[in-house]
């Protein structure tokens, strides 16, 4: 998927706008008021930046009709801090958009034995799943977000990944 994101056109302000609309239209008709989305890479071609100021420009023209609470997903932990030098912090809103905690994804899911265990998967001695963030990465996420006054949300499914995450806390927590 990167090789063909490299290659598309960045979308600009008004297309990302136009499709946040017709997701909170779709939203709506389905009785939907709120959601928690992780959005922030969801768009090929854009940043952080680019969906944050979507929906600011969205909040301060009074077009939203969907709350969104930001979980604030970063691909990078150099976009993390840039996003924390700019000044935003969880609890920010404008209007019907508030930023939320920050969003980590540290294994994958049972169904594709990419969940990340501590033992093997049955049938799979070499197959303990896969771990997306080094112990030292997520770490540093972690204790960032405590330095900031920022909650985590993470995605864990496997015990490995659980216990990786609990260690980061008990770091950060030290």
């Amino acid at each position: 998927c990167q090789l063909y994101y490299n290659i598309l056109e960045a979308p600009g302000q008004e297309y990302i706008k136009n499709l946040m609309r017709y997701s909170m239209k779709k939203l709506n008709e389905g009785g939907i008021t709120q959601v928690h989305p992780d959005d922030f890479s969801a768009v090929p071609g854009t940043t952080w930046k680019d969906i944050m100021g979507a929906y600011k420009d969205l909040a301060a023209n009074d077009e939203m009709t969907v709350r969104i609470y930001q979980q604030s997903l970063f691909l990078r932990y150099e976009d993390y801090q840039e996003f924390l030098a700019e000044g935003n912090r969880m609890g920010d809103t404008y209007g019907f958009y508030t930023v939320g905690p920050l969003k980590l994804l540290q294994d994958g899911a049972l169904g594709a034995k990419t969940a990340a265990l501590s033992e093997p998967y049955v049938g799979s001695e070499d197959n303990y799943g896969i771990v997306t963030i080094p112990q030292e990465g997520l770490d540093q996420y972690v204790l960032t977000a405590q330095q900031h006054g920022q909650s985590v949300a993470v995605h864990c499914i496997g015990d490995k990944a659980m216990d990786m995450f609990m260690d980061a806390v008990e770091k950060a927590q030290a």
